[in-house]
């Protein structure tokens, strides 16, 4: 091997030659210099794929709290909850109404809850609001 260092460019370059059948010198990277690199990117792809996993697997484990914190807040509430006022009640720092209202349609498509439109304000417009499904499929 030589002492030289040689650029990701380098590699792929060399690696083209040796594909395409055309002449590699004694300047280009060494068969088992390419090796040796193609196992390092190899091994690169494989943690930032690994923390990629992790930070998923971290971000769907916050996720499943705050749809729980949802879920608790409308159970034990006695009327319909907009996604504003669960917001209100969950009051946390940096969290969005479409945060609640994707948690909601979770919950919704779990079965967990039923979303309905109400009206309101003096101008009645309409909003969807929710409510828990407790225990026995009744509605809390």
């Amino acid at each position: 091997m030589s002492d030289k260092k040689f650029t990701n460019k380098d590699m792929f370059i060399t690696i083209k030659a040796l594909l395409t059948g055309d002449d590699v010198d004694e300047t280009d990277p060494s068969d088992a210099e390419l090796i040796e690199w193609c196992d390092k990117q190899i091994e690169i792809l494989d943690r930032k794929a690994d923390k990629a996993r992790e930070k998923a697997a971290e971000k769907k484990v916050a996720g499943d709290e705050l749809q729980e914190k949802i879920y608790n807040i409308l159970a034990e509430a006695d009327r319909e909850m907009t996604a504003d006022s669960i917001l209100e009640a969950l009051d946390i720092e940096g969290l969005s109404k479409q945060k609640i209202i994707a948690r909601l349609s979770n919950l919704v498509k779990a079965g967990r809850v039923v979303k309905d439109e109400v009206r309101v304000g003096e101008a009645k417009s309409r909003r969807m609001a929710y409510i828990a499904i407790v225990s026995g499929g009744e509605e809390a």
